[in-house]
């Protein structure tokens, strides 16, 4: 079971501090260092989900919430949901087979 209100507490977080502008001068690839210690963190300490955490943050900064990467905007499109295209197409194929494998039990 996740801690699902640490986590939405965290986003809150993030977009506040967004809000104020803290973000604005600073690189994607920072902003993406500090999410993913604070991500991290709560993940190993406190059972959060990162993708609650990184629900809004990610897809305006483009971070990669499953290896931390900056997506490009050229990558990014409207679709885009918090992983970048190659952990997307990983993760969609282990979906595919942990279903296949699931119907193969039955």
């Amino acid at each position: 079971m996740s801690n699902h209100s640490g986590s939405y507490l965290i986003q809150e977080v993030f977009t506040i501090i967004e809000e104020l502008g803290f973000f604005k001068n600073i690189e994607k690839q920072r902003i993406s260092n500090l999410c993913k210690k604070i991500a991290l963190m709560a993940m190993c300490n406190y059972d959060c989900n990162p993708g609650e955490i990184m629900d809004k943050i990610s897809p305006k900064y483009g971070i990669c919430y499953h290896c931390w990467g900056v997506v490009s905007d050229n990558e990014k499109n409207d679709d885009f949901h918090g992983f970048c295209r190659k952990c997307n197409e990983t993760c969609t194929k282990e979906r595919e087979e942990r279903k296949l494998r699931d119907h193969n039990k039955k």
